[in-house]
């Protein structure tokens, strides 16, 4: 879901970055993208927009969860449950380290293609041109940064999922949370809490 909204959303990023960049009113940067390449203008990057998003969801939801089974693994099921929000924690920043792995090189890829349009005929020529005349280490530069506002993004949000069902039960102890109706909708709210929050 997140690769489809950030892919259809990606041309409001492309007007940020020129705007950012040009200081200029978001209306003369919407006609001067479009009167320098069209509507391509608006559309570059979006293929490493697309695999950025992707990659990450890819690895960051079933790391979240093989992190949390890992280490209830390694310390016990009692320990885990007593120090739930730890885990929770450690669990959400393993994953962000793995998903900031697979994501970085494509948002390097974007930001190189949005920066510099005339760098390559596509994000693929852009990989293939950074690799040569850079080496693969350019790919993850900006890794760190990356990662640390990924980390606290990622901590919030699957505390706040995590937690949700108990808050819920505690403000509303008559809540039928054993339906499956409740069930649903009961993640359908915790989700979009978590994504507001984080």
């Amino acid at each position: 879901a997140s690769a489809t909204t950030n892919t259809l959303l990606h041309p409001f990023d492309n007007v940020k970055i020129r705007q950012q960049a040009r200081r200029t009113s978001l209306v003369d940067t919407i006609n001067e993208l479009l009167q320098d390449r069209g509507l391509q203008a608006l559309l570059t990057g979006i293929v490493a927009c697309f695999f950025s998003t992707l990659c990450y969801g890819i690895v960051i939801y079933p790391g979240f969860e093989v992190g949390k089974l890992w280490l209830s693994g390694q310390v016990g099921i009692e320990e885990a449950v007593k120090y739930r929000l730890l885990f929770v924690w450690c669990a959400s920043s393993f994953a962000a380290a793995f998903a900031c792995l697979v994501a970085i090189p494509w948002e390097s890829a974007k930001i190189r293609i949005i920066a510099k349009p005339q760098y390559a005929d596509n994000v693929f020529g852009v990989f293939a041109r950074i690799i040569r005349e850079e080496g693969v280490g350019t790919l993850y530069a900006g890794y760190i940064p990356y990662l640390l506002r990924t980390i606290v993004f990622t901590i919030v949000k699957f505390t706040v999922f995590d937690y949700f069902l108990d808050l819920a039960q505690y403000l509303f102890p008559s809540l039928p949370l054993s339906t499956n109706e409740a069930s649903f909708q009961l993640s359908l709210v915790k989700g979009a809490v978590a994504g507001i929050l984080a």
